[in-house]
């Protein structure tokens, strides 16, 4: 009798995480997808991969973020740097790369590539 109600239960709660956008794949995404003011990084080079981005008026600008606990620390290989500002981007042992507006960046290079630990916007720096 459990494992027959259990069935039912495991499909309904799946489908319904699948509608709520929980548990869904990853689409994948190409350097058109990255929108004007936005930052955008790619899992793979050539900007293709799944995408994480930044709005650049959802960034405070000047300040250095820490991105560790995002997906983009892990699986950065290319940048898109569609923002009126400089973008930057760490890695673990400091070292660091500006990225102006409208630069791209196919590959972002060993030292950086699935490791990039901080990123940030600045209106002047470079």
């Amino acid at each position: 009798m459990k494992k027959k109600l259990a069935y039912p239960l495991v499909v309904a709660f799946g489908m319904c995480m699948t509608v709520l956008g929980f548990g869904a794949p990853a689409a994948q995404a190409k350097a058109s997808d990255c929108k004007q003011a936005q930052f955008c990084f790619f899992a793979d080079s050539n900007f293709e991969g799944q995408k994480t981005f930044w709005w650049d008026n959802g960034v405070p600008l000047s300040t250095k973020l820490d991105v560790r606990s995002f997906d983009v620390s892990r699986t950065a290989s290319s940048v898109i740097n569609n923002t009126p500002y400089y973008g930057h981007i760490w890695n673990a042992s400091g070292a660091h790369r500006c990225l102006p507006p409208g630069y791209t960046f196919k590959f972002v290079g060993n030292d950086y590539n699935d490791k990039i630990t901080h990123f940030g916007l600045y209106t002047d720096w470079c």
